[in-house]
């Protein structure tokens, strides 16, 4: 090699994770959405097999008008799926005295602080576990923070800084979205990312709003479809979240002149019974599976699961509300 040969050693890719919808909601709910709590799984997750110092979360800072980013090593895995801990973290002031963590939302709003304060401090008395459930405390840790040693005081470090996504992302990082995106200063920041060499996934978990328009409510379904034809113009790979939902992407792709990969990525792969162990062997072959249909197919399993799966059933999850369909499910 010549002496004055530049070597350079190409950066490992980093990977992106866009959390702005997940930030904005749980600023004002105590709980994530279905699809912000499998955004809360599947990033830390990523973290431990790829890296927490090559994963970041980023998001748009409303105060501020800005895309901010951080790596995840910063967080703590309890930090980031709970919503209230997510919620103080990204407080953009510090907490005045006497405002406890999981009740950071309400430090500007005296009376409700004190209300929930004082049934939370009622429910510590009972020894009532599930009134903190919505908090994501427990008896325990509140009634130490009460005594002012809050469970989380040894482990804080000094103040976390964020800096401009715009001067960490590099060609070839990858910025993945797996919630809601459809304000235009998302757009915007992301076709940005993109002219930057940065690779765009983009997560889609159905197409309701233009397929069944009446089961959304106010102007969703014009909103949803300017944003998703106007998508193509920054991502690089489509995210389905079933089979279904990637044919109805493609189709809807084709039909506005874009070809785009998509992929589908199921969120629930794993089935209960596939883990479940018996002492005795499969009865394979045992009695003719053509009369005795059942019999091979579930006689291992335990008592519990085999009640479940050994007659027809119905799961329903998520929401009660008009686009989940859940009084057609509850008729049929």
């Amino acid at each position: 090699m010549a002496r004055d040969e530049i070597v350079v050693i190409p950066q490992e890719r980093r990977y992106f994770f866009d959390v702005s919808s997940l930030r904005e909601y749980i600023m004002k709910n105590d709980a994530f959405s279905g699809i912000q709590r499998v955004t809360a799984e599947i990033i830390p997750r990523f973290g431990s097999i790829h890296g927490t110092g090559r994963v970041y979360i980023s998001w748009f800072d409303k105060g501020t008008s800005q895309y901010r980013c951080l790596p995840l090593s910063g967080m703590s895995p309890c930090d980031f799926k709970s919503p209230t801990r997510h919620s103080s973290f990204f407080l953009s002031a510090p907490m005045p005295e006497g405002a406890h963590y999981p009740l950071a939302r309400y430090t500007a709003k005296p009376f409700k602080h004190l209300y929930y304060r004082t049934k939370l401090d009622i429910a510590s008395a009972l020894n009532d576990a599930k009134a903190f459930r919505r908090f994501g405390t427990t008896v325990d840790d509140w009634q130490r923070l009460r005594r002012n040693a809050p469970p989380w005081a040894a482990a804080a470090g000094p103040a976390l800084k964020t800096s401009s996504f715009a001067s960490e992302v590099s060609p070839g990082d990858a910025l993945i979205v797996l919630d809601s995106s459809w304000d235009q200063r998302q757009s915007d920041i992301f076709k940005a990312a993109s002219q930057q060499g940065a690779d765009i996934y983009l997560m889609v978990h159905d197409l309701i709003p233009i397929l069944f328009p009446e089961t959304t409510g106010g102007d969703l379904p014009r909103v949803f479809a300017e944003w998703l034809i106007s998508s193509p113009s920054y991502t690089g790979t489509y995210l389905a979240n079933s089979e279904n939902t990637r044919r109805d992407l493609q189709r809807f792709l084709k039909h506005h002149g874009q070809q785009k990969p998509v992929v589908a990525v199921p969120l629930a792969q794993e089935m209960v019974f596939n883990q479940s162990k018996h002492d005795g062997k499969r009865p394979d072959g045992l009695l003719n599976d053509e009369i005795y249909a059942n019999f091979s197919s579930i006689a291992h399993l335990r008592e519990d699961l085999r009640e479940l799966v050994g007659s027809d059933f119905a799961l329903c999850v998520g929401k009660i509300e008009g686009r989940k369909n859940v009084w057609r499910t509850a008729l049929a």
